[in-house]
């Protein structure tokens, strides 16, 4: 089973999945949490875990500004309007010189989350 939530802090969109391990019984009440803010975004009995990840279109946006922060590359307004939900959460940052950054903290979540952001 899988499907798109939004978190209720940080208002990203994410997909939540659950990895069922296929055995009789064992059920239990498992937490899914949001991988950005740590949010509980997802509850419900299982036997097996939840995974919650970026939507893809979200992991796009923190990427092309990861991107656009470390080659010193201005992004275009839509881009930075888009990012809006992020800058207020303060999952991107807004530099004293106008761009946008990723935290350090945000890019250690994501790659515990296996969605690093890559340099390219």
């Amino acid at each position: 089973m899988s499907y798109e939530t939004e978190c209720p802090r940080c208002k990203t969109l994410l997909v939540v999945t659950e990895r069922s391990m296929g055995v009789p019984g064992g059920q239990e009440k498992e937490q899914g949490y949001c991988p950005l803010c740590r949010e509980e975004v997802a509850e419900f009995m299982t036997d097996g875990f939840i995974v919650v990840k970026l939507a893809e279109s979200q992991h796009q946006l923190l990427q092309t500004i990861f991107n656009a922060s470390r080659l010193g590359i201005p992004l275009p307004p839509h881009v930075v309007a888009s990012a809006a939900n992020f800058i207020a959460s303060g999952i991107v940052t807004i530099a004293d010189d106008g761009k946008l950054n990723i935290p350090i903290n945000v890019q250690h979540a994501l790659v515990s989350h296996h969605q690093p952001l890559k340099k390219y």
